[in-house]
């Protein structure tokens, strides 16, 4: 299964609902085969706003304090989607120094975490929204708070 598919497929499996970042890993632990560690707290100001590497006993995500809960999930998901997948940096530094086609390549590669992310940050829009309920019609809330019946 590759492509949309497999991405709507893996954010069925790996995002909880309601949606907690702690579950959310530990599913994406599970589907890869290692533990997925949080390094919080990388600087600002760094050429990147989030990066993954493994180990031989797990895997770390690192990403910046200074992010929006809703840009921390984001990178996350992409970062996720990087090991989960097993993208690694060295290859793609040899893929852009060998040619251009590597390049495009790495372009599809990168396309496919953000869709990815998205997916996840979309999914998670959702459940939030039901969460709180549909809004009330305008001329309701405000009879409501003006104390008069609609």
């Amino acid at each position: 299964m590759r492509g949309r598919r497999r991405i709507d497929a893996l954010v069925r499996k790996l995002v909880p609902d309601p949606f907690v970042l702690d579950e959310f890993l530990a599913n994406a632990s599970t589907e890869m085969g290692l533990p997925i560690r949080m390094l919080s707290g990388v600087s600002s100001g760094l050429p990147l706003s989030g990066a993954s590497f493994v180990t031989v006993r797990c895997a770390f995500v690192s990403v910046p304090a200074s992010t929006s809960e809703d840009h921390h999930i984001f990178i996350v998901s992409h970062e996720v989607f990087h090991l989960i997948e097993g993208h690694s940096c060295s290859a793609a530094a040899e893929d852009h120094a060998n040619s251009l086609i590597r390049s495009f390549r790495r372009q599809r590669i990168e396309l496919s975490c953000e869709r990815f992310a998205w997916k996840v940050g979309t999914t998670v829009l959702r459940q939030r929204v039901r969460a709180v309920g549909p809004a009330e019609a305008p001329a309701r809330m405000l009879s409501s708070a003006f104390g008069f019946r609609a």
